[in-house]
């Protein structure tokens, strides 16, 4: 018999005898109960910390409480299963609905630790960990379809699972069609309080309200960190995107991509960044006419918001600044990247020279490369960090301004990679 099936059975089983051996408090019930539970739970430590916060649904702004229903409130009294317990969680539903499905996400980073009951109650709890150090669960119940495993790490972008349809609901036999969620100090009854809590105590011991919760951690007014996309196709964000998603996994903010036409001064003036990222190209630099690139390369030089130049964006920032950029191998000017010779893989690398963002890094970091053009030559008022074999100028910052250029791509995700996401984190987090 599957876990869930065996596990809808206990369930059921329990509602049934919940009427003579549950005592007043509770308690009792909840210790002697859970023991059918703990099969279901498995220990994993999340791989990431929980720093950011969102909504569980994809709404028009998850990062907007506005943007849901309330169906049902915490610790109101219930009639259900044990007669008089309280609710644990927070019936929620999107005011909106965007697609035919109702998709369940994450609220914040954390790792699958429990998947139990069967339908209509089929829950999933991710576990998460605070930044410093508290550990915490998020549980979502009433889900029709999970698609995930215990011991799978999540971010919020990690598809939980779907809600019930109006129909599907009803021919369950109830109103199941919305998220119960509970956010919960800790998880040492394998679920049972959910349905057996009675006394307001004992739910201060276990559950966090979760709308209070939502209100003290999720904001809508996040700082912003633009990225600018220098392809030359505008639609094409498959560097930019890698960089949005490390940023996700570890700060609260608002990435905004710009095209490089579009990434003017008064623009940037409106939108009020903390940082500027700019990510890198896939087409060679001389191809790119000095009247397309100088709406960028202004802005480069005039503005005070930090940079950080990423591959070709480490590239862009030397030729704003009168460096040279051209092929690692080779005399011709190649019409493509795919005729020339590539850097790519991890290489070693020398930091030569100190600074903030450099923090927690060894003497010789390894980092992820992967690129057919370098910087020639260190453009005036530029100071070199790190060197390689390999295209030497590996990292460069401006003398008086907070520009650096760094030829590898910290936000490449691998555990082989873990300098360059440290000096991507240690930027941001300088400014944010």
């Amino acid at each position: 018999m599957c876990i869930l099936k065996r596990g809808l059975l206990f369930y059921l089983l329990a509602l049934i005898m919940s009427g003579t051996t549950a005592s007043p408090g509770g308690a009792d019930y909840i210790d002697d109960d859970k023991l059918r539970w703990k099969e279901f739970y498995q220990e994993f430590t999340p791989t990431s910390k929980a720093s950011q916060w969102f909504i569980p649904f994809a709404t028009e702004n998850r990062n907007d409480i506005k943007t849901i229903q309330v169906v049902s409130v915490f610790a109101s009294p219930r009639n259900s299963y044990l007669k008089g317990h309280i609710h644990a969680g927070l019936d929620v539903i999107p005011k909106k609905k965007e697609e035919k499905y109702i998709w369940v996400y994450p609220m914040a980073n954390g790792v699958v630790c429990s998947v139990h009951l069967g339908h209509p109650h089929k829950t999933i709890v991710v576990k998460h960990m605070l930044p410093d150090g508290q550990l915490i669960y998020t549980s979502y119940k009433h889900l029709e379809s999970i698609y995930l495993s215990n011991g799978e790490q999540v971010t919020r972008h990690s598809k939980l699972g779907r809600l019930y349809t109006r129909k599907e609901a009803l021919a369950q036999g109830g109103n199941y069609d919305h998220l119960h969620l509970e956010i919960r100090k800790k998880f040492d009854d394998y679920g049972v309080a959910s349905w057996a809590t009675m006394t307001t105590g004992a739910l201060q011991q276990r559950f966090y309200n979760p709308y209070t919760f939502m209100q003290k951690k999720i904001s809508p007014v996040l700082p912003k960190v633009v990225i600018i996309n220098p392809r030359k196709d505008k639609d094409d964000l498959s560097l930019v995107t890698p960089i949005s998603a490390a940023l996700d996994v570890k700060f609260r903010c608002q990435p905004v991509v710009l095209h490089y036409l579009e990434s003017d001064i008064k623009k940037i003036q409106q939108l009020s960044p903390r940082v500027i990222i700019v990510a890198g190209q896939s087409t060679p630099w001389h191809l790119y006419t000095a009247e397309e690139l100088q709406t960028v390369v202004t802005l480069l030089k005039s503005t005070t918001v930090p940079v950080l130049g990423i591959c070709g964006g480490h590239q862009l920032i030397a030729l704003a600044y009168g460096g040279k950029v051209g092929v690692i191998k080779g005399k011709r000017k190649p019409a493509a990247y795919d005729n020339c010779f590539r850097s790519e893989g991890m290489i070693a690398t020398k930091i030569i020279k100190t600074d903030k963002i450099l923090a927690g890094l060894p003497a010789k970091p390894k980092v992820y490369v992967s690129h057919c053009e370098e910087i020639k030559s260190l453009p005036r008022d530029f100071e070199l960090l790190i060197k390689a074999r390999t295209s030497k100028l590996q990292m460069i910052k401006h003398k008086n301004k907070e520009i650096y250029g760094v030829q590898f791509h910290p936000e490449h995700e691998s555990p082989e990679n873990p300098a360059g996401r440290q000096i991507l984190e240690n930027f941001v987090e300088q400014h944010i």
